[in-house]
């Protein structure tokens, strides 16, 4: 460019040349990952040479939970936004404008579920299993095991978390509380009827002694004659009103348990049952 300057009164003229110096334009380019991941931070970054020698201005500023003024913000999102940042270069002023989208994977989702509920009684096992698996995610569970299935067993209420991640990278969370129903090894845990009757109906046939925590049992049925006619140490059996392959009559007869539970405790009752037929 030239400059020409002319005095109006005595006519006199000054010229120059000036070359005007054109700074760079200010190169970079913006990244994220494929998806964000929902209510998950994630970085975007801004690729640039020296970007210490740059501010920048990101919008929207309600989105970014670190790094606002900085080249690689963290932000947080749940649908999917534009960004923008302004570059301005430290030594000239010049600015420089950029946005990129970024879009939101669906939400990994996890729930664990057990049947019939979440307690067991001391000495028991449960199964956890996902609910609705998602194909291709990977669960992890607090155990250290992998799987959408799991058996635990714990003589304590214990809480049990499993963490999925999906095909996106993204994850989700869920925790249960096993509880454990402690052995009294008393007249609440352990259970006889005061009548049954052995028609074949598969309804009430058999009496026999009920209970989750039996390690060692003693079970004897006498007749009002205190005759034995029914004896066995195996929790599963039960008498199903013969003796000696017949059919008894209907009466009141006398039985006799002693219970060692599965954590030492015993229980001895004696009393009468009815058989109805």
């Amino acid at each position: 460019y030239k400059v020409v300057i002319t005095h109006k009164v005595f006519g006199c003229v000054s010229e120059k040349e000036i070359t005007p110096a054109l700074s760079p334009d200010i190169a970079f380019t913006l990244d994220v990952p494929n998806q964000f991941c929902f209510n998950q931070p994630v970085t975007i970054t801004t690729n640039i040479v020296n970007p210490s020698g740059y501010t920048y201005h990101w919008e929207p500023q309600n989105f970014i939970t670190n790094g606002a003024t900085g080249p690689n913000p963290t932000v947080l999102i749940s649908a999917n936004q534009t960004f923008l940042v302004t570059v301005t270069d430290i030594n000239t002023g010049c600015t420089k404008t950029a946005s990129i989208a970024a879009e939101v994977a669906n939400p990994a989702v996890v729930s664990i579920n057990a049947e019939p509920d979440f307690s067991i009684y001391e000495g028991e096992s449960l199964e956890l299993f996902i609910e609705d698996p998602i194909n291709g995610a990977q669960y992890d569970w607090s155990t250290g095991e992998q799987g959408t299935r799991i058996t635990v067993e714990t003589v304590d209420d214990t809480s049990y978390t499993v963490t999925v991640t999906d095909e996106n990278g993204c994850t989700a969370t869920d925790e249960v509380i096993v509880t454990v129903r402690k052995a009294k090894c008393d007249e609440s845990d352990v259970y006889l009827p005061n009548a049954f009757t052995p028609n074949g109906d598969d309804a009430n046939d058999v009496f026999i002694v009920r209970s989750h925590f039996i390690d060692q049992l003693t079970f004897i049925v006498y007749n009002r004659w205190g005759q034995e006619v029914f004896s066995t140490t195996d929790p599963n059996t039960g008498w199903d009103g013969k003796f000696l392959g017949r059919e008894l009559e209907p009466d009141a007869y006398a039985y006799y348990i002693h219970v060692v539970c599965i954590n030492g405790f015993t229980y001895t009752k004696k009393g009468n049952v009815t058989l109805i037929r």
